[in-house]
């Protein structure tokens, strides 16, 4: 099970009139608990969403929850002095999530919003954690509910329109998705198993292949380039302390960057002695300045210009 420390989140602010002007400094320390009011809420992953009304933030839980807070409108204010201006504060604002759905009986760790290119008119919000993931229609199973004003019904049901569960591994009996990535009619699902990352087709809802760490590592990360000539790279990375990088057109990896033993490692007594130094919890891509970043254990914390990526988009780089 992937073990995660809870997220540090931002605060929402209490009403107040219209045109007021307030310390944020002041209402940070007052509110900076506000989101967490649910002791046993452990809080894996968040993403904004904009409706034509709104502004929600969407999280996923150690309680396999969909939580959905609906923000204040903050307005910067232009005096220069940490303050901000709040407005259109009509309602009285609960800290606590206004929709909250529990989908999956363990913990939820990644969640991602997705508008596919053949139907702007459909988003779909993706949720994974161990018992695989989840997708659901924003427009037409959530939202509605949000707009209703009494989007926490109790025991309303939300079913998935689709379902990926990752095969039974030999080691065990469920396999958990860390993190999850969509793109086009592909979803990319990094697991905490031998096979690595699942790659599914979202119509057709079957398994195209998996792409493996070099050394076969637990998978905690994804991150996507965005397409050229409809191609992208999709890189992983885990604890075996690799970053992976596979062209996710043609399935074939094309570059495996070993940063397990970067300079000034921190030792961790906790760590097994089989573990590398130090391995990959999140990752991040600028495909356009050809950058990526990784972070980790032990603060570990990279960022590179990576030279193969010109040399791909240019159809040179070859399949190691």
């Amino acid at each position: 099970m992937r073990v995660s420390p809870a997220l540090t989140i931002p605060p929402l602010l209490e009403p107040f009139t219209n045109a007021d002007t307030i310390s944020y400094e002041m209402q940070w320390k007052i509110h900076r608990d506000g989101f967490q009011r649910d002791e046993k809420m452990v809080i894996f992953d968040l993403k904004w969403q904009k409706s034509s009304k709104d502004l929600w933030l969407i999280g996923c839980t150690n309680l396999g929850e969909i939580c959905i807070w609906k923000t204040p409108n903050l307005v910067l204010s232009d005096d220069g002095n940490n303050s901000i201006t709040t407005s259109d504060f009509a309602d009285d604002m609960s800290r606590a999530p206004i929709f909250r759905r529990k989908i999956s009986s363990r913990i939820l760790y990644s969640i991602r919003l997705h508008t596919p290119f053949n139907n702007t008119d459909q988003t779909l919000l993706v949720a994974a954690g161990d018992d695989g993931v989840y997708i659901f229609d924003w427009n037409k199973q959530i939202l509605p509910f949000l707009e209703s004003g009494r989007p926490n019904v109790p025991n309303l049901p939300i079913t998935p329109i689709s379902r990926f569960v990752p095969n039974p591994s030999a080691n065990e009996g469920k396999v958990e998705i860390n993190d999850v990535q969509i793109q086009a009619h592909h979803i990319y699902g990094a697991a905490g198993d031998s096979f690595g990352c699942y790659k599914w087709d979202l119509t057709k809802e079957t398994l195209v292949t998996t792409y493996q760490s070099p050394h076969r590592g637990y998978l905690h990360a994804l991150a996507l380039t965005a397409p050229c000539n409809q191609r992208s790279l999709l890189l992983m990375g885990g604890e075996d302390g690799a970053l992976s990088i596979y062209d996710t057109a043609h399935d074939k990896l094309v570059d495996a960057i070993d940063l397990s033993n970067s300079k000034n490692t921190n030792s961790n007594a906790v760590r097994p002695r089989t573990c590398p130094k130090r391995w990959i919890s999140s990752c991040e891509t600028i495909s356009d300045d050809q950058w990526w970043a990784v972070a980790g254990e032990a603060s570990f914390l990279a960022a590179h210009r990576y030279i193969g990526w010109k040399r791909w988009y240019d159809n040179t780089l070859e399949s190691i």
